[in-house]
């Protein structure tokens, strides 16, 4: 359910906390406009007051695998904050009525360094860049989804504190079994070393499996 349109700066929360000095600036966006493409390295941060927009990731083979629906109240572009470039292409598909900031300057705002808010905020920008993550796990093949989480989790799979196979599995949409087989053709490539774990062994090979080469 999409929350109602803010109709004046007295009920937004974000003025409110400016006690009344809201730092954001008020735009407006026609219908099919383009917020942020995807992969942008987004420099502003926008606060939807009227509107409705589509947040949607497309693959690298060109099919849309995510999406979404925001309205008024939400943030968009927050991972810009970071640095990290947008998972999505966000489109108004209604006329906006949009609050922007700059990243850097809403950073600012929000506290100086060191405090509660900094700290609370640099949490919740980590969190969100590892939800994103967590989104790309099931996009391609088995063995290109095997050997982009043995790439990037740097763990083992057995040992002495061993990640269970059937909740990695769970992670990438594939059943245990597959997950063993992937590991096992991978190891007999040379990519990762066979036995108790799965140790890389040749990370530019293993990442162009990952990229589905």
């Amino acid at each position: 359910m999409l929350s109602q349109p803010i109709q004046n700066c007295r009920v937004c929360p974000l003025s409110a906390s400016g006690a009344g000095r809201c730092p954001f600036t008020p735009t407006q966006l026609p219908a099919s406009a383009v917020v942020c493409n995807q992969g942008d390295a987004h420099p502003t941060v926008y606060y939807v007051r009227e509107g409705t927009v589509a947040l949607c990731t497309v693959d690298a083979d060109g099919v849309e695998s995510g999406l979404a629906i925001r309205g008024p109240r939400s943030l968009l572009c927050c991972e810009s904050m970071s640095g990290t470039p947008s998972p999505f292409e966000i489109r108004a598909i209604t006329p906006l009525r949009l609050c922007s900031m700059p990243a850097k300057a809403l950073g600012r705002w929000v506290g100086p360094e060191r405090s509660p808010a900094q700290s609370v905020l640099e949490l919740l920008l980590y969190e969100l860049s590892r939800r994103q993550e967590d989104m790309s796990w099931r996009r391609g093949d088995s063995m290109s989804r095997v050997a982009r989480f043995v790439l990037a989790s740097g763990m083992r799979l057995n040992g002495a504190r061993p990640l269970q196979k059937q909740m990695v599995a769970r992670v990438l949409g594939m059943r245990p079994e597959t997950l063993s087989r992937c590991l096992g053709k991978l190891a007999d490539r040379g990519l990762i070393a066979r036995g108790t774990g799965a140790k890389v062994v040749d990370a530019p090979g293993l990442a162009a499996v990952g990229a589905g080469d």
